[in-house]
């Protein structure tokens, strides 16, 4: 009988079979470390991929909430763990410097937006937004932005130092509503104005909506005339003779009215050192600031003021130590309105909103433009013209 040759050998030789398991076994792991390899790089190629996909379309989402998005992705389903400093590193690729801070400039704007457009009746959300408001990278008290918007056709240096400057001023005290809203609405006149490219070219506007939104921008029958350390911010500029007679005009003529306090020094607050920065940079021609309730117009300055703005008449009130009236017109000698509007909490009709408007840039095409000087409007104003209308409001 004969055996296989094959056969006895296997029987004989054990150690060959262990081997040739052991080579099979071997063979199949190396193929397993090697598909991994393959098949986790084009995994990791499409992860990074549909990740830079997936932050392309939340344009509107901030730093945080792409971390978690990237972190929920890079989790491990086995383990749970992440490796966070590669999740950062791969958030910074995915977004420049540049972009993460529009994001962020956009949120802030929007969150902005909305607080406006919850306390004002006459400025909703949309109509905020549309304004395209510019953070100045300076914040309130409370760390409110303060906020501008610039209209000029041309943005070359030399273009801008050539036009006519005008600075447009609202809410300086947060409980006038009404010419917060008025700034809005003529803001965004402006805005249709210059995208229409019309005779406005001349011309380059700063509008500053809202100096004080801390004072604005509290809940509901909260609003206040002063900031948020109870600074009356037009009795706190920092007027030359702010030392002197800033707090006894204060004490003397106001009766330590609270409403009316002056800060503990000229320039003390944020926003005022910010509105005065403002000023000194962009060194306007003329300067406009809205109030409520006189129902008036007011001037300083070494321009002949208009006789009326729609069906605001001109009455001169004055200024006072630390008032924008008295940094601005007197100090500086720069020409400069008080619109009052009639109330603080109901705007105009529009027509009436237009009328003023039109009046406004007409004394601005005749006077400002023109630079014509009365030599009578350069007399200082001083504290004792005490003609006050309403001691709650205004001025």
């Amino acid at each position: 009988m004969t055996v296989s040759k094959t056969k006895i050998n296997a029987q004989t030789n054990p150690l060959n079979k262990i081997e040739l398991i052991a080579l099979i076994l071997f063979s199949a792991m190396m193929f397993f470390f090697v598909s991994q390899i393959f098949y986790h790089a084009h995994k990791n190629k499409n992860m990074q991929a549909n990740e830079q996909n997936l932050v392309k379309d939340i344009h509107k989402s901030d730093k945080n909430l792409i971390e978690e998005i990237v972190i929920e992705q890079h989790v491990s389903q086995d383990s749970g763990e992440i490796e966070i400093e590669p999740v950062t590193e791969l958030v910074n690729e995915i977004f420049s410097d540049t972009e993460l801070v529009k994001l962020e400039n956009q949120k802030t704007i929007e969150r902005y937006c909305e607080t406006v457009g919850d306390k004002l009746g006459s400025v909703n959300v949309q109509d905020c937004k549309d304004a395209k408001l510019k953070l100045s990278g300076t914040v309130s008290n409370q760390a409110r932005p303060l906020t501008y918007r610039d209209f000029v056709t041309q943005t070359t240096e030399e273009s801008k130092q050539e036009k006519t400057r005008i600075m447009l001023v609202g809410g300086i005290h947060g409980d006038e509503f009404s010419g917060v809203s008025i700034a809005f609405k003529w803001l965004n006149k402006l805005a249709k104005a210059y995208s229409a490219e019309s005779t406005l070219n001349h011309y380059h506007w700063r509008v500053i909506p809202i100096l004080n939104p801390d004072g604005l921008l509290l809940p509901d029958g909260q609003s206040k005339r002063m900031n948020a350390n109870g600074v009356d911010l037009n009795r706190n500029f920092p007027t030359e003779d702010w030392d002197e007679f800033a707090h006894q005009y204060w004490i003397n003529k106001r009766g330590k009215d609270p409403r009316r306090y002056p800060g503990e020094a000229g320039g003390s607050e944020i926003e005022t050192q910010w509105i005065v920065e403002q000023i000194n940079e962009f060194n306007p021609h003329a300067v406009i600031s809205i109030h409520a309730p006189y129902g008036i117009v007011d001037s300083d300055g070494p321009i002949e003021p208009p006789k009326k703005l729609g069906p605001l008449q001109l009455k001169i009130l004055g200024t006072y130590p630390g008032s924008m009236g008295r940094y601005v017109g007197v100090q500086k000698n720069i020409p400069m309105l008080t619109v009052e509007l009639k109330r603080a909490g109901t705007m105009p009709s529009q027509k009436n909103i237009d009328l003023i408007w039109t009046d406004i840039q007409n004394w601005i095409d005749k006077k400002v433009l023109k630079n014509e000087s009365v030599a009578a409007m350069q007399s200082i104003r001083h504290e004792d013209e005490d003609t006050i209308i309403d001691k709650k409001a205004g001025d």
